[in-house]
């Protein structure tokens, strides 16, 4: 798979609505979330009918994907991963796959599993850019800080910051904030990106 070049797939509200009532051979849950580009349905080779959104019907040799990459998450060490996952997001963007829940999405702010249980709707892929220590979030949010920062800024833990492909319509102007709880409770794997193939025409 690519992702789509920006025409394609524009982030433009009044695209998405209406895409999941057309007729399609799709089965997984759709989303209505303001990623989604503008709706179409086209005729394949064979004279069948092909509905989805357009950047998926078009063009599919346009954009950009990820040519090579490598798994940087080991289950049976989470503490060591985590160390890595750290180390390499001064030097690169790590793509997570992690389950997500409806109240996941919060102002962008994940919450800290241990004290709020989830329930797990689905998995999610999101692009980590960066992470911040809890000492970090409290010394520039003071009284401010979740309570999550407060009870662990004695410990390594903090926030993974992850950008999402939602629009700025939603979290932080479309950056989502991930305790280290809920990485380690919830991911199901985690890559580094080492190389994108991106075509434009």
């Amino acid at each position: 798979y690519r992702i789509p070049l920006e025409e394609y797939w524009d982030y433009n509200p009044a695209n998405f609505l209406g895409a999941c009532d057309l007729p399609s051979t799709y089965r997984e849950f759709c989303s209505f979330s303001p990623s989604e580009g503008l709706p179409v349905c086209a005729l394949d080779d064979a004279k069948n009918l092909k509905c989805g959104l357009i950047g998926q019907i078009f063009d599919q040799n346009l954009g950009a994907r990820i040519s090579e990459y490598s798994s940087v998450w080991d289950h049976q060490d989470p503490q060591s991963s985590l160390a890595l996952m750290i180390a390499l997001l001064q030097t690169s963007p790590i793509v997570i796959e992690v389950g997500l829940a409806n109240s996941s999405f919060d102002q962008g702010l994940f919450p800290d599993p241990l004290k709020t249980p989830v329930s797990i709707q689905g998995g999610h892929a999101m692009l980590a850019i960066g992470f911040i220590p809890n000492t970090e979030v409290v010394r520039i949010l003071g009284s401010g800080a979740p309570a999550y920062a407060f009870l662990n800024q004695h410990t390594t833990d903090g926030y993974f910051i992850l950008k999402n492909s939602w629009s700025v319509n939603h979290g932080d102007g479309g950056i989502f904030y991930m305790p280290t709880s809920y990485l380690t409770a919830e991911i199901q794997d985690a890559f580094a990106i080492q190389d994108v193939d991106f075509t434009q025409s």
